[in-house]
């Protein structure tokens, strides 16, 4: 027992640090477009979706899994039986484990959970595939990497003879197919060879050796599936005129180099029992169609459709795309969805295209009904948004101003914006609807082939006059100022936009913040940059620029060399994490009563926060946190703070690469102060025992109807949620739990409560 109360007092001297670093809650916000209210207004947006299905919930129903390539982003979506659609549940997500590249939903042990596949090259390392075991802990979806028993890592391997084994190979930018290829009850893999010209056919032959379904034994059965090859420079795909043989090579010249990425989707295309395939390639906008001409054990594609589906809207999307089976409206028939696979360079915004499944005389007919599927109810402006919270009609409501890196071309091109939303609540009920998707026609900008995006804007009082200005970052490293003529107190009137503000520079992707961070009464100019900086002497030193107003009130003047004091390119002596010397740094700051806190986003996705500001410009900030609130918003995040719903707490918003935003409620009090336990009623809210065995008791002394209960471990995974009718005292069985701390919180419209309690 003595063991159990110090290992007891430990953890809570922990968590009593480390609570306010737990999952930040999302703010759930009206958002109207053109007089219609979004269903999911703040997803993020979506890029490179990969769609899978299962019952994540286990009421029974099928759901969605979107995966987004870009940014690594799991987004759960619910299926609600009484409003016929998908509820958006971004909360689940965490009850998945982090995985990168590629996602694939499939019950590959027949027990009724969901599991998930997936890339394991960056995570593990091999360009293979690992295993996550789904289980159902008190009714929530958990996930657990199967142990395979093989080799060095946790991936899936085949027998190469000699008691040797090697990783079943799948390239990370490729999608593989896993399905009951040959029909004997368990699943197979389908996956392009190295240089992808062939496609091989792991056979699970967890039946045929009369093993559990979990031991995921696979041997490589056909070098050659479906007898076709792809060729080595374009989407063209070859034929076998037999069963028997494989298709010959295509002429392959000497200085030929093989484009990388292929997808497959095995399925079926015509009504007969057999699997056909969907082949999408880095070198098509389309997709290919084979059909399967031979049998279940020997797969022959001899019919191909190479703008599927002919008989209806071919797929036309930019670029390399892949197919997706789901019964999207679960009316009994599968559909198939199809998204884009290629990141950065493709359709950013039509880009989740569904053709329903509507059979004609008991056989599959797919029709185009839809190209923008889900997306259409969500905030996204393409790729990379950049919002920033400002009043610009000055009626004391925050608006929202974003910036938008722009929706892709096929030439390549942006259509760069700065997005306007005008706050259209109250001060407590914060409502916004769009107002201008090209204010202050900063599309002009993007135009040409000198022209320019990832428009980043910032507000402040550069000349003195009373009302704020506006500084613009864009993707050459530069800055757009634009001078605000219309008074204090007024809605913002612009001139026309002059770039190249003072020659200043932060090299690549400048993004701006106006603050007066010496408090001489200036406006000076913080910058982060795409990458990390060097000082002087080339030792790196820091991600943020600092660029000291040396002018007057009326009159700004700024030296365009950060070498130059009282300028620096190491603001706070502090290197975000990134990739190499890429970083996207992306500082804003709050002055809390006299003392500013800085916050940027980054690269990876990481919100970061620094203190110890004042007089300490050209020392080490100090850092609060690097992973402030844990978010999985995807890469390059942006974010702006401000109490919009006037409830003495910061809230934050957060864009992302992905092309959308979110809305948080951050730990932060606007004096600065960190909301304590005292502003959850924590004093109320007991539990016993605790440490505990196999059960908890809570109990709440003040009155509390209905509400909900949530148990979550450190990590924000949610493992319980409970409806609560009455608080006053609820018992609950933990014996299934885990050893270690786990954190209670009950809500009830805004109120919420938050304990812990240890399992041992």
């Amino acid at each position: 027992m003595r063991f159990y109360i110090i290992y007891f007092s430990l953890i809570l001297s922990t968590i009593g640090t480390s609570l306010h670093s737990q999952p930040l809650e999302r703010k759930d916000i009206p958002f109207f477009v053109n007089n219609r209210q979004l269903i999911y207004p703040l997803t993020g947006g979506l890029n490179n979706a990969q769609v899978s299905q299962g019952d994540l919930n286990f009421d029974g129903i099928l759901d969605l899994l979107i995966f987004d390539k870009n940014g690594n982003v799991l987004m759960p979506f619910i299926f609600n039986g009484k409003t016929g659609k998908y509820d958006f549940q971004p909360e689940m997500g965490r009850q998945f484990p982090r995985v990168l590249d590629w996602v694939l939903l499939k019950d590959y042990n027949k027990d009724g959970i969901i599991d998930l596949f997936s890339s394991s090259f960056n995570t593990q390392g091999p360009a293979g595939i690992e295993v996550y075991k789904g289980t159902n802990v008190n009714g929530f979806l958990q996930f657990q990497i199967a142990s395979i028993g093989k080799e060095k890592y946790n991936i899936l391997y085949w027998p190469t003879g000699g008691n040797q084994y090697t990783q079943i190979p799948v390239d990370y930018i490729d999608y593989p197919s896993i399905d009951d290829i040959d029909q004997d009850g368990d699943l197979d893999i389908l996956t392009f060879t190295s240089g992808g010209s062939y496609v091989q056919w792991f056979k699970n032959i967890s039946k045929e050796r009369g093993w559990s379904l979990d031991s995921l034994q696979f041997i490589l059965q056909d070098e050659c599936y479906g007898r076709f090859v792809e060729n080595g420079l374009s989407s063209e795909i070859k034929l076998s005129p037999t069963s028997d043989s494989c298709a010959s090579y295509f002429t392959k010249p000497n200085n030929q180099i093989r484009h990388s990425g292929s997808t497959i989707l095995s399925c079926d295309l015509n009504g007969d029992p057999l699997r056909d395939l969907l082949i999408g390639d880095v070198s098509n906008n389309a997709m290919v169609g084979l059909f399967n001409g031979g049998s279940s054990t020997t797969a022959w594609m001899n019919k191909e459709d190479n703008t599927w589906p002919s008989n209806s809207t071919p797929i036309n999307m930019n670029k390399f795309n892949s197919a997706f089976e789901v019964d999207f409206n679960l009316d009994g028939h599968l559909d198939i969805l199809v998204a884009p696979n290629q990141r950065y360079q493709s359709e950013n915004i039509n880009n989740l295209w569904f053709y329903q499944n509507k059979p004609i005389n008991n056989k599959p007919n797919f029709t185009l009904t839809q190209k923008n599927l889900l997306v259409e109810d969500m905030l996204d402006f393409g790729s990379a948004a950049h919002p920033c919270f400002v009043d610009y009609n000055q009626d004391g409501l925050t608006d929202l101003l974003i910036g938008t890196e722009g929706f892709y071309s096929l030439n390549n091109s942006r259509d760069p914006r700065l997005v306007l939303f005008k706050n259209i609540g109250t001060l407590k009920s914060p409502q916004y609807e769009l107002v201008d998707s090209n204010y202050i026609n900063f599309k002009q900008f993007g135009e040409g082939i000198n022209g320019t995006s990832n428009f980043t804007p910032s507000f402040g009082d550069l000349d003195g006059d009373g009302d704020l200005d506006m500084l613009t970052g864009e993707s050459q490293g530069g800055f757009f100022y634009s001078e605000n003529i219309a008074g204090p107190g007024k809605e913002f009137v612009f001139k026309q936009a002059i770039y190249d503000y003072f020659q200043l520079s932060a090299r690549s992707y400048s993004v701006p913040y106006l603050v007066d961070l010496n408090r001489d009464g200036l406006t000076d100019i913080v910058a982060g940059s795409l990458l990390s900086n060097n000082d002087i002497n080339r030792v790196p030193c820091g991600s943020f620029y600092y660029f000291q107003n040396q002018g007057t009130k009326n009159s700004p003047l700024f030296d365009p060399d950060y070498y130059n004091s009282p300028n620096t390119n190491c603001l706070g002596n502090i290197i975000l994490q990134g990739v190499g010397s890429k970083v996207y740094s992306a500082p804003m700051f709050y002055d809390a009563n006299g003392k500013y806190l800085m916050f940027s986003g980054g690269l990876l996705g990481e919100t970061s926060v620094f203190s110890h500001i004042e007089g300490n410009l050209y020392n080490k900030f100090t850092i609060e946190y690097l992973n402030y609130g844990q978010l999985r918003e995807g890469e390059n995040t942006h974010l702006s703070v401000a109490d919009i719903d006037n409830d003495d707490i910061l809230d934050m918003v957060v864009g992302n690469q992905r092309g959308g935003f979110s809305i948080f409620s951050t730990t932060y009090k606007t004096d600065g102060t960190i909301v304590s336990s005292n502003d959850v009623h924590n004093n109320e809210f007991k539990i016993y025992p605790n440490p505990a065995q196999t059960t908890i008791t809570f109990e709440c002394d003040q009155n509390t109807t209905s509400g909900i209960l949530k148990i979550m471990d450190l990590n924000g995974a949610v493992i319980s949620s409970i409806a609560i009718n009455d608080l006053n005292k609820k018992t609950l069985d933990v014996s299934n739990f885990k050893s270690g701390c786990y954190v209670l919180k009950f809500q009830s419209g805004t109120q919420f409560l938050v304990s812990k309690f240890i399992k041992i």
